[in-house]
């Protein structure tokens, strides 16, 4: 027999979305970008079937709105991963063309601390000084409000330069401080104090690895580097 909800006569599934809200998608969007949905009203809506089964386990199958559950994370997976290319996308159309523009990604299980992101480009004019900015999407997964960074740049006679950078993502109060749509934010530093000059032509490499006390970080959706030649009017410069 069809358990049923409050005496409503629809299919089961019909009425536990209606019962639990869960069929209306707008319940889940964030109000500052609408048509994006926002994975903490997601888990609103879990608490609200889960406390709604308790108070009424005879009502509504089990099965039924675990279903609604995984239709529901589904969707909102698909409209992540949109979501990131959208950014990407944004990201390139916008101001001054890179010289370099590359992105790793860690995958589905995060960013493991012994996994070197490395990135290779070639330096032809060394009369111009270059500006190297490190990049980093992240989502609400990402537990710290920080992360720290050891920053290498290589060539064919081996390390030039290193630093541990320490990328503050939220603020004193949690709210995160890179851009983007929903959930999904770029955060942009400098690569040092300053712009760099290479002494010589050639093969170069930049890697960076996280230095947080945890293994794994989830959250963390790509990362990359983008180095821009610059004008030598501009008087703060490192040489490399």
């Amino acid at each position: 027999m069809v358990p049923a909800i409050r005496g409503l006569t629809i299919d089961p599934i019909k009425r536990a979305r209606e019962e639990t809200g869960i069929n209306r998608v707008e319940t889940a969007v964030d109000e500052k970008s609408p048509g994006i949905v926002n994975p903490k009203k997601v888990q609103k809506l879990r608490n609200r079937v889960t406390n709604h089964r308790a108070r009424n386990p005879e009502e509504i199958d089990v099965e039924v709105l675990e279903g609604i559950i995984t239709n529901l994370t589904a969707e909102v997976r698909t409209m992540r991963k949109a979501w990131v290319l959208i950014s990407l996308i944004l990201l390139v159309a916008c101001g001054k063309d890179a010289y370099v523009e590359k992105y790793v990604t860690p995958g589905e299980v995060g960013w493991i601390a012994d996994s070197i992101a490395t990135f290779s480009f070639e330096i032809t004019d060394t009369t111009k000084p270059y500006r190297i900015e490190v990049r980093l999407r992240h989502d609400a997964r990402y537990p710290f409000s920080n992360l720290y960074l050891f920053r290498s740049i290589h060539s064919i006679r081996g390390k030039e330069f290193g630093d541990t950078a320490d990328m503050i993502l939220a603020d004193q109060y949690g709210k995160w401080l890179g851009t983007g749509i929903g959930d999904v934010k770029t955060l942009v530093q400098p690569f040092g104090k300053g712009n760099l000059y290479f002494k010589r032509p050639g093969k170069y490499s930049i890697q960076l690895q996280h230095g947080m006390r945890q293994d794994t970080l989830r959250g963390i959706m790509d990362v990359g580097v983008a180095l821009y030649k610059e004008d030598l009017k501009n008087n703060e410069q490192e040489r490399s």
